[in-house]
């Protein structure tokens, strides 16, 4: 992977979709004025969708989805609102009624950050320039370490990929979208705890982004998605470990699932025994995951 493989940007559009999401759904934000400035309009969102007995979590669920991808919030009301089970019939009139809705919201928004890009392009200079120490070496031994001989292959199979950079909302938080071969990232002015530094969760997303697409995730069953998500984790703490940026004994797996939002604590020992018996094994990373996958169905 050469050193022009990255493209950062900002995305305000998507710090707004973010920042909404979790004031729907009730989360603690570290940014106070989110919630005083949105639930007004989420409150009333709600209650024109269960008006017509639509599912509100699913919609904000998708709305920010389709974000992730590169959609403006806006143009992703239509998919969301039928993704929460909104009627052909009643989608016109329902799109119009929210699109006011959260064209007011996106107005306070811009209101209360008006210098926000800019802001967050100084927040991520920090993990950027780390990521120009150690990144591209930690990208490349995940890949050699999940492909083996075929690292060459899969290195050039996407030459360049966009990282977007949004509004600390949640305190920490990124995905990685195959559909549209986007990472994204909430600009950490520091690391959120330095037994697993920000750089570690930018090369989970991008070795993750890579592996979702070269196997086509969606083709997987959700079981299966998750036992990789968590496989991908605990490789990638321990290639963190060879380049010292995890340095306790043990892999900081417990604070990674938490800081990275891939389960609960329940998960922990199955991931660290399965981890323990495979990771030296011979078998393709696919048969692999698929034991990770069993363990964790008798949990």
């Amino acid at each position: 992977m050469n050193r022009a493989a990255l493209r950062w940007s900002v995305d305000v559009e998507l710090s707004f979709a973010q920042s909404i999401y979790v004031v729907a759904l009730g989360e603690r934000s570290v940014e106070p004025t989110l919630r005083s400035m949105l639930k007004g309009t989420v409150q009333t969102v709600n209650d024109r969708l269960l008006t017509h007995s639509l599912e509100c979590g699913r919609f904000w669920e998708g709305l920010r989805s389709s974000a992730q991808g590169g959609k403006t919030v806006l143009a992703s009301i239509p998919e969301s609102l039928r993704g929460a089970g909104c009627s052909e019939l009643m989608l016109e009139s329902v799109e119009r009624q929210v699109a006011s809705l959260l064209t007011g919201g996106r107005h306070d928004f811009d209101q209360a950050f008006p210098q926000l890009a800019a802001q967050i392009e100084l927040r991520f200079r920090p993990l950027r320039d780390r990521w120009e120490t150690c990144g591209f070496g930690l990208l490349h031994m995940l890949t050699k370490g999940f492909w083996g001989g075929s690292v060459s292959t899969v290195q050039d199979a996407q030459p360049s990929i966009p990282l977007v950079m949004i509004q600390p909302v949640r305190g920490g938080d990124g995905g990685a979208d195959p559909r549209t071969g986007r990472v994204w990232m909430e600009a950490m002015l520091t690391d959120v705890d330095p037994a697993v530094p920000e750089v570690l969760r930018l090369a989970f997303l991008i070795h993750l982004l890579r592996v979702s697409q070269t196997l086509d995730f969606d083709d997987l069953s959700p079981e299966i998605r998750k036992a990789y998500h968590l496989a991908l984790m605990i490789q990638c703490l321990e290639v963190g470990r060879e380049f010292d940026l995890v340095r306790d004994t043990e892999l900081p797996v417990e604070r990674a699932i938490e800081l990275w939002r891939l389960g609960d604590s329940l998960l922990v020992g199955t991931v660290l025994n399965w981890w323990e018996a495979e990771s030296g094994a011979e078998d393709p990373w696919p048969i692999k995951v698929q034991r990770l996958s069993a363990s964790l169905a008798t949990e």
